[in-house]
């Protein structure tokens, strides 16, 4: 849907600076202290304390090796092949009474007597520390069976082991793969699960043998020497994989170390997916919007471990490097990634499914032409869910490519005045606006609008919901007053329509009102809209939550501008007791308000007061900021990848540069960063034009460098060619072009 303006940030009263997450490479980590263990030195010199080995892999037992280095790291990376766990593993777990269905903690349970992995086993001599009982997987012999790792398994040991087997044999297929030589370390069968279940009880009783294992290095070192990391999801709608503490480490370690990382799914899981969200006569979005749910609240601070003292030594690893939102936002840039690349699939194997049906003489000549329809209906169905979900995914262009293809069929099939073609061209009219064609997007939803009037009547929901999308189009072109009119058509047909004030659609009415209210001047009209906004707000989706923080900060602000400070600090610090309590004390957004309840003071005239609030802003921001240099090492790998998979002129490269370029003016290497930007700048020249809306954040990047580095004259060259753009584009009686016309101001008065 079209981005609300009820919901628009309003979090600084000035422009306050969010620092983007950055790695955090160069200093040695500390790992925590553990109980009864004493502290080593590492080859750094630092005093590190160790931690206690697990039943997981970095998670080594602690062992004392009768065979040479080179040796024992060969034995290490021995593996399972595909062909193996296929084949035989499957006859030894139904031979001791388990079903395919059983996960990987009820056929070895560590806190009981030995299941199928340690029973194997058990009686072998290990080829490491000539101890009796080995890994599972030195007691197999055969090329066919077990040889030098290929890949290692990311999983959790919630997972059934037919799952495991079933996505292993898919992948092996999918990719053209030999089962037979390709190996994969799985923890619990390829560590030995003896000297863990040992180390257990050593620690329970709070003794060690031996020295601990620094369980980091380790699994770092295997992931690189490996290479390769298969990372399983399932369920698809929501994957354990998120929630289990170690895994969420696992994938973010591998792409640290620059491994090749891959998602995969059990294919039954692949199945649900395209049945549920694609082939379906009504496709499901619910499921959809769970999984985006789900992604974007990846955090690996609540995620769980099978014993705490796990998720406690990971925890206090990742805060220190590379911290936690920086490794939440990783892991959530893979998975993302990995969700365009489903889409890929599926649209790839649905259009090969539908040209061989569309081209076959049964088809065309036997079967009657209501079933030809039905299908292009499923089709078209299609292509407008792909679009939805790309967009969501934030791949424009392809997700305006597929809903286009979707209109064109639904016109054919079912007249260009069908209620389907308005909600294409909705969502159409919804794309343009977040690509900042605001004229365009207009003209798709007036279109949506007279489909809608005629088709379903004019004091249709959907109706309403046109004349909500037109408003907030016109309010972008500065059109207030025909924005305005529009969002009180919307009101009014939602308050006749759902009989009440209580509902969702009817507060996102008043806070888009609310909006306008303030664009135009007239404050206490748009604080009174707010209110209301707020107060359904809370009816529907409580106090305590995002969208209800984000009113109350846009009521500060609105109180602010009209000059009661008192009340915009009551109201923001309404916004900072959610904030502090669904993102946490240490989150930027949270820095934001603080930063804001600030400038309140500051303007009340408690100058003593504003200080507290701005240093306590400061020390949030700055944690960020001592994370440039290893920001600048992880935005260069990400070039050096994109450059390699997709070309030297792909749009993607040049937000690689843009990034680096950010880094770099934070950093005050202004001239690097002004080179940085002219390169992303070219690209998008390229690709799009030299008139293109997408150049203007490279124009203004450029001029925000050169305006720091003191050239005020190349600042201003760069901000009026943006300038130009914006009104060619977009109108000169925009937001956007308001707000360039105000840097170039002082930008003038700077010089004078």
């Amino acid at each position: 849907m079209t981005k609300d303006v009820s919901k628009r940030r309003r979090q600084s009263f000035s422009k306050v600076r969010k620092f983007p997450p950055e790695e955090d490479l160069a200093y040695p980590i500390k790992l925590p202290s553990t109980r009864g263990l004493g502290r080593s030195i590492n080859k750094t010199g630092v005093s590190r304390a160790p931690v206690r080995p697990t039943q997981r892999q970095g998670k080594l037992s602690t062992i004392q090796p009768i065979v040479s280095e080179s040796r024992q790291k060969e034995l290490n990376q021995l593996a399972l092949s595909v062909h193996y766990l296929q084949t035989q593993l499957p006859k030894e777990i139904r031979a001791a009474g388990f079903s395919r269905t059983a996960p990987v903690y009820e056929i070895e349970d560590l806190s009981g007597s030995p299941g199928v992995i340690r029973k194997k086993s058990q009686k072998k001599t290990c080829p490491i520390d000539g101890k009796p009982g080995s890994a599972y997987v030195h007691c197999v012999e055969g090329v066919d069976n077990v040889g030098d790792a290929t890949h290692m398994l990311s999983y959790s040991w919630k997972y059934a082991i037919g799952d495991i087997i079933d996505t292993l044999v898919d992948f092996c297929d999918k990719n053209d793969k030999n089962p037979k030589r390709t190996y994969v370390w799985i923890c619990c069968l390829c560590i030995n699960q003896h000297r863990v279940v040992k180390q257990t009880m050593l620690e329970e009783k709070g003794t060690v043998e031996t020295e601990t294992v620094d369980f980091l290095s380790l699994f770092g070192d295997r992931v690189t020497s490996i290479g390769t990391i298969v990372a399983m999801m399932a369920p698809w709608s929501a994957p354990t994989y998120l929630t289990r503490v170690w895994c969420v480490f696992e994938i973010y370690t591998a792409y640290q170390k620059g491994c090749n990382i891959i998602i995969a799914m059990p294919p039954a899981q692949t199945k649900a997916l395209e049945k549920d969200l694609l082939f379906g006569n009504n496709p499901k979005t619910d499921n959809l919007d769970r999984l985006y749910e789900v992604l974007a609240s990846t955090k690996v601070q609540n995620a769980k471990a099978t014993f705490e003292k796990d998720r406690i030594a990971i925890l206090d690893i990742v805060k220190v490097n590379p911290g936690y939102a920086i490794l939440n936002n990783r892991v959530n840039e893979l998975l993302r990634g990995w969700i365009r690349g489903v889409i890929t699939q599926l649209v790839a194997k649905k259009e090969a499914k539908r040209a061989i049906q569309t081209q076959s003489l049964w088809s065309r000549y036997f079967l009657c032409g209501l079933i030809q329809v039905w299908r292009d209906i499923r089709y078209a169905n299609f292509c407008h869910l792909v679009g939805v979900l790309l967009n969501n995914n934030e791949e424009n262009d392809a997700a305006l490519e597929s809903i286009h293809k979707a209109k064109s069929i639904r016109e054919n099939t079912r007249g260009e005045n069908h209620p389907d073609v308005a909600l294409s061209l909705s969502i159409i009219g919804i794309i343009l606006y977040s690509k900042g064609d605001y004229d365009a997007s207009l003209e798709a939803h007036e279109r949506a609008l007279k489909i809608r009037q005629s088709a379903l009547g004019k004091n249709h929901l959907d109706t309403a919901t046109s004349h909500r999308q037109i408003g907030a189009a016109l309010e972008a072109k500065g059109l207030y007053q025909q924005s305005l009119d529009e969002h009180r058509k919307a009101l009014a047909i939602r308050r006749a329509q759902l009989k009440g004030e209580n509902h969702e659609a009817i507060g996102e009415s008043y806070g888009s009102i609310s909006s306008v209210m303030e664009e135009m001047g007239d404050y206490d009209s748009a604080i009174e809209h707010c209110r209301k906004a707020i107060a359904i707000r809370e009816t529907c989706n409580g106090h305590n939550h995002p969208d209800t923080a984000s009113l109350y900060g846009i009521l500060g602000s609105q109180l602010f501008n009209k000059g009661n400070y008192d009340g915009a600090l009551e109201e923001t610090r309404k916004a900072l007791a959610i904030e502090e309590n669904i993102l946490g004390k240490d989150h930027t957004d949270t820095a934001a308000s603080i930063n804001n309840i600030g400038m309140i003071l500051k303007a009340k005239g408690d100058l003593e007061g504003a200080l507290v609030e701005y240093e306590r802003a400061l020390a949030v921001f700055e944690s960020y900021q001592r994370k440039y240099p290893e920001a600048l090492e992880a935005y260069r790998k990400g070039l050096k990848i994109k450059q390699a998979v997709l070309g030297p002129d792909h749009p993607d490269v040049a937000t690689s540069y843009n990034n680096i370029g950010s880094v770099l003016h934070e950093m005050g290497r202004f001239d690097e960063a002004v080179e940085e930007h002219k390169k992303a700048l070219k690209i998008r020249e390229e690709v799009y034009g030299a008139n293109h809306y997408k150049l203007v954040g490279s124009y203004n990047n450029i001029g925000g460098a050169l305006q720091s580095k003191g050239d005020y004259e190349g600042a201003l060259d760069a901000l009026r060619t943006s300038l130009d753009i914006t009104e060619a584009t977009l109108g000169k009686r925009t937001p956007e072009a308001k707000e360039l016309l105000d840097k170039i101001y002082w930008l003038l008065r700077a010089t004078a």
